[in-house]
């Protein structure tokens, strides 16, 4: 276990779309409500509970970051534990419960995503300890109403982690009403203890967050909908991590593994079957995700259950099975080393690549956000617009428009379409951000090398979804802004706020003229945009800007 923590350790990383939560959470901490902006209710997390405890650095003053590294590898351990005691007496021996220990804990996504900054390692462990409180009958005899009531509550608490743990939810409590006692009394008290914990948990949410921000459904849902090109989005997704994790060599074991558990009578082999097969339809039907597998965590520990009981009743030849073991395992190290680099780097987004984000020099969001925050203050009255709505809205401290809509409710549902990827098909327009006020369009971060011109950049290279016929104001200006390491930010200065110009003229920040084929000019009449009481924001065209 101790070095199975080092490896998570190890494998550290934090992932851009963990600062949402962390904004909502320091709302929350400074008592305006879990917002995005503040004033504005809309619910663009899809995480309640985790959000909730990201409040707690945020409220005593310390890193989240941090915080979250730590919650999130004594999670990990709990699950590795959880783990073993569900698979031991499912599989028959300790050893083997050990084995499928050694294989989830060296997983490189299993082991990764015990940091990443987001609720994932939080739901697995929830799903796993109802799972375990569901089987943990040493004595067969049927739960009584406490053991009942526990499971409702955690999977209560695993709903309001993430909603989709509805669907683990559904099947394990299925799984417990068939194991109340037949007495009628017992039957009736056992079932209403089932009930009532999940309902109160689940429901109370619902009730509230209805009323707090006026829909039953996230505004995420709204930008990750299905559609006709989830299905093949979801067969991709999975074939990828079958492919380079080697799993494709049990194949032929695992097809005839399949009729064995259609008929299988033991109650843990068979949640543990239901669970991963219903978890794997639903990653199927939403498309999987933009992120390294990290929707297959919570079913991988049932998943290498599963995996272990195939090698040890399936598979007879002894040298096969170890040859197998051994290919699970060099398998995660083929993973670990080479996805994400050459010819495996493609969709979804390696662990390395998402860490780089933040912190590659050619990248560097979280430096964006911090320097931004260093030249306007968190009070500044200036607001943002950017395609990574995380650690650049959250270090800049900065009013922000989710430009893929996520915390947008327009762009989520009426945005332009720009493709089929979970949580990017749709974009703000330009139209769409003026509306907003916004006077600093982010866009897809760029950063350019100082020793460098960004003149002939145009606002399509990072402003995704731009046009030609997309109206932009006039004296609009494209301007470059320092970061660290020898970078400058290029934004599009759209609309003209008296911090922007005083910080340009501190500065010294390039300006620049937009580069032809300029649109048709924007009419300041038409944006509906009223001077604001902090630092004045007016149409770009009426004033020159300032250099």
């Amino acid at each position: 276990m101790a070095l199975l923590l080092l490896l998570a350790w190890f494998n550290r990383f934090i992932q851009d779309d963990a600062f949402i939560s962390f904004r909502y959470a320091r709302n929350i901490a400074r008592g305006l409500g879990p917002v995005w902006n503040q004033g504005e209710r809309v619910e663009g997390y899809t995480n309640f509970l985790w959000t909730l405890i990201m409040a707690l650095p945020h409220a005593a003053g310390i890193s989240p970051v941090g915080f979250s590294f730590g919650l999130g590898l004594v999670l990990f351990g709990v699950s590795l534990y959880l783990a073993y005691r569900v698979a031991a007496p499912i599989l028959g021996t300790a050893g083997r419960g050990l084995l499928v220990v050694l294989l989830l804990g060296t997983n490189y996504t299993f082991s990764a995503f015990a940091t990443s900054g987001m609720e994932t390692q939080l739901q697995t462990c929830l799903v796993c300890l109802a799972v375990f409180v569901l089987l943990n009958r040493e004595d067969g005899r049927a739960p009584g109403p406490g053991r009942l009531g526990l499971l409702s509550g955690v999977l209560g608490l695993a709903i309001l982690t993430r909603p989709d743990s509805a669907l683990p939810a559904v099947a394990l409590l299925v799984a417990a009403f068939r194991t109340t006692s037949r007495s009628r009394a017992g039957r009736v008290g056992g079932r209403l203890a089932l009930l009532a914990p999940v309902l109160v948990l689940a429901g109370g949410w619902l009730v509230w967050k209805t009323l707090f921000y006026g829909n039953l459904l996230p505004n995420t849902f709204h930008a990750k909908a299905p559609d006709l090109t989830s299905v093949p989005r979801g067969c991709y997704y999975l074939a990828v991590f079958i492919i380079t994790y080697f799993f494709f060599l049990l194949i032929p074991s695992a097809a005839r593994a399949v009729k064995r558990l259609l008929m299988t009578k033991e109650t843990g082999l068979g949640v543990a079957a239901a669970l991963t097969a219903l978890w794997l339809a639903y990653v199927l039907a939403f498309g999987g995700d933009f992120m390294e597998f990290r929707m297959l965590v919570p079913v991988t520990p049932f998943l290498f259950i599963l995996m272990v009981w195939t090698l040890f009743n399936v598979v007879r030849n002894r040298g096969l099975r170890i040859a197998l073991l051994a290919a699970v395992i060099a398998g995660s190290v083929f993973h670990g080393a080479f996805y994400g680099k050459g010819l495996l780097r493609r969709n979804p987004e390696s662990v390395r690549q998402l860490a780089g984000h933040l912190t590659r020099e050619d990248e560097n969001w979280a430096g964006i956000g911090r320097a931004l925050g260093r030249v306007f203050g968190p009070d500044a009255d200036v607001v943002i617009a950017t395609t990574a709505a995380g650690a650049i809205p959250y270090y800049s401290g900065l009013k922000a428009v989710d430009m893929l809509g996520l915390n947008d409710p327009w762009v989520a549902r009426a945005g332009r379409p720009i493709g089929s990827r979970p949580g990017h098909r749709r974009v703000a327009t330009v139209a769409h951000l003026v509306e907003k006020g916004v006077n600093l369009v982010i866009g897809h971060p760029t950063l350019v090398r100082s020793d460098s011109a960004a003149g002939a950049l145009e606002l399509s290279e990072f402003i995704p979804g731009f046009r030609d016929d997309d109206h932009v104001p006039d004296g609009a200006r494209l301007i470059e802004i320092p970061i660290d390491r020898g970078y400058r930010l290029v934004v599009l200065y759209l609309l003209r706020s008296e911090c922007v110009d005083r910080a340009i003229a501190e500065h010294g920040w390039n300006v620049r003229a937009v580069p032809p084929p300029r649109p048709r000019a924007y009419r300041a009449t038409d944006t509906g945009i009223r001077a604001s009481s902090s630092c004045s924001v007016q149409a770009a065209a009426s004033a020159p800007l300032m250099a």
